[in-house]
């Protein structure tokens, strides 16, 4: 188990001073920005998904080589550009 920072030494003290309603508006707070944050990262999640199947819908129903190529293209940097540089910047 870590320890507790004293930032979250001083969150307790602060907390202990306030009264129920003001502890339920935090906690309030706290939910929504959660569920704010969940919300846009499903929406981040099906608009990537989409792009996904309109790029490889667009490579394989057109019958042009480079209209293929740049199909391709886009898959990549997509997928180099979202999955693998957070993982370099780790």
């Amino acid at each position: 188990m870590t320890e507790p920072t004293l930032l979250d030494l001083m969150k307790k003290l602060q907390d202990m001073n306030k009264t129920k309603e003001e502890l339920a508006m935090d906690k309030a707070d706290r939910l929504g920005k959660a569920f704010g944050e969940f919300a846009g990262a499903l929406i981040v999640i099906l608009g990537v998904v989409t792009l996904v199947w309109a790029i490889l819908n667009f490579i394989f129903v057109i019958q042009v080589a480079w209209l293929k190529i740049l199909g391709a293209l886009l898959l990549f940097n997509l997928f180099k550009n979202i999955v693998v540089k957070p993982m370099l910047n780790k």
